[in-house]
């Protein structure tokens, strides 16, 4: 089923070169249950860790909607503009409630989680998807941060 994203990324423009089919916008689908979804995307390479995880969603039987969420006590000096650009923090979404969301992995496995520089912010985050999320998905080191966190 189709997908509804930003129109000005890069991977809207892949996916409408490739897989015209997977893509909606909120005016054509007012009929059917759209699922809010948001993504924490903490991978390395952010535009190829988009494209993976937006291939699986887009051969689901939903229409979903999807934004990327991104930390703000850390800056990436290889993608600042861009993820100012198409993601959100957390103030952005403080008092929105969504359907899923994802937390993916990072290249931390070697660190305690108190010396990755924006832990407490990923904490911060897990506690607001308690009362904003329906339902959240922990990936590779996304999953070790939920379960040190909570247990």
């Amino acid at each position: 089923m189709p997908l509804i994203i930003n129109k000005e990324m890069p991977v809207y423009k892949k996916f409408k070169e490739k897989r015209p089919e997977s893509l909606v916008t909120e005016a054509s689908n007012q009929g059917g249950k759209v699922i809010k979804l948001l993504i924490f995307n903490l991978m390395k390479n952010k535009v190829e860790a988009e494209e993976q995880f937006l291939r699986c969603l887009s051969n689901t039987k939903y229409t979903i909607s999807v934004e990327f969420l991104r930390q703000t006590t850390y800056e990436s000096p290889n993608d600042k503009e861009y993820l100012e650009e198409f993601y959100l923090s957390l103030d952005d979404v403080r008092d929105r409630y969504f359907d899923a969301m994802i937390i993916t992995g990072a290249p931390l496995d070697q660190l305690s989680f108190e010396d990755v520089f924006y832990w407490d912010e990923v904490c911060s985050i897990l506690d607001w998807s308690k009362t904003n999320v329906k339902s959240v998905f922990h990936s590779c080191w996304g999953a070790l941060a939920g379960l040190y966190h909570d247990f």
